[in-house]
């Protein structure tokens, strides 16, 4: 299970414009004067955190959807969930670089509830023996259990209830 996930420093970042716009934080006038096509032109930068990597973690990885693409290939049950008002990582940048893996979808964009209210909205892609289940969670921010666990717990729960004939043989 991922929550909140930092996956992509450049596509998270720079997903916060649009999602500023999505919530009309900033105006039409402002977003459409911004650039629309963003290019990678330094890719050597690095946070300096005066941290050194070692065997176990490494604290500077700028992207970690290479190791999601290495995943697509592993008998792999995966569930990301981001809170529909989290800023530190909005959802339009998650949605970005889950669309990058061009997993078939096996259930589309639907409404998922808890006590008969609509909770957030999920997906799920799946291929070969990978699935991947993507939920947002309504009203929530960054993190996610502390706004909403009744939310959490009740996907968590319906989730690992669907993957428990995996664990059975």
């Amino acid at each position: 299970m991922i929550v909140s996930p930092l996956t992509d420093k450049f596509s998270d970042f720079n997903s916060r414009l649009e999602f500023a716009h999505r919530l009309a934080l900033i105006s039409d006038d402002i977003y459409q004067g911004t650039i629309e096509k963003y290019e990678k032109t330094n890719e050597t930068i690095h946070y300096d955190l005066n941290k050194k990597d070692n065997e176990c973690y490494s604290f500077n990885i700028f992207s970690s959807v290479v190791y999601h693409k290495i995943l697509i290939s592993k008998n792999c049950q995966v569930l990301i969930l981001s809170g529909d008002h989290d800023f530190n990582f909005p959802y339009v940048g998650v949605q970005k670089w889950i669309a990058s893996l061009s997993l078939p979808i096996e259930s589309p964009w639907n409404p998922w509830f808890v006590n008969n209210q609509v909770a957030g909205y999920r997906m799920k892609y799946v291929k070969n023996e990978y699935s991947l289940t993507y939920a947002t969670v309504k009203g929530a921010g960054h993190s996610i259990p502390l706004y909403k666990p009744e939310e959490v717990w009740d996907i968590l729960d319906s989730w690992l209830a669907s993957h428990s004939s995996l664990s059975d043989s």
